[in-house]
């Protein structure tokens, strides 16, 4: 992440100027081009070592497609409202009326597919979801998030951020 994605100068007088470092919000958008993206949690507590997610981004798109959306047995997919406010730099996902869905889907590695009619108590934990729009019945997709923190049973909490 660079410190500083851009800078605004704001002169406040004749013989001084205000620097601002304003953040890029392309650090913080879905490269569409990329094969994998990478998700950072935290670990929910100092004693636990999270690693770091890798998930195919064919295989994120294809469990949103496969998922639709009505939720099954085990809830999802369901409404994400977007209060974590990301960014997603598509403009179906990222406009304020988009109808957002997240769905549960698993690392590279983890095994497995999320199964929607299997109610979530009876799955494996996982906190990375694929997140997709409902624009007028079209499907788009937006993006990868995960849960900021997360236990080394993989149980999420908290906001949600990109994986990119």
């Amino acid at each position: 992440m660079k410190f500083f994605g851009n800078l605004l100068l704001i002169a406040t007088s004749s013989n001084s100027i205000l620097a601002v470092s304003v953040p890029d919000p392309a650090e913080n958008e879905v490269d569409e081009s990329a094969k994998t993206v990478t998700c950072h949690p935290r670990p929910k507590d100092g004693t636990v070592r999270v690693e770091h997610f890798k998930v195919n981004v064919a295989h994120a798109k294809s469990e949103a497609r496969k998922a639709g959306f009505a939720p099954g047995r085990s809830g999802d997919p369901h409404r994400y409202m977007n209060r974590d406010r990301l960014h997603f730099g598509i403009h179906n996902c990222d406009k304020a009326s988009a109808l957002l869905l997240e769905y549960p889907i698993y690392a590279d590695g983890m095994g497995g597919d999320w199964k929607k009619d299997i109610r979530t108590s009876e799955q494996d934990a996982t906190p990375i979801r694929t997140v997709f729009a409902n624009s007028h019945g079209g499907f788009i997709w937006c993006g990868v998030m995960t849960h900021e923190t997360v236990d080394g049973d993989h149980h999420g909490s908290g906001h949600f951020k990109l994986c990119v």
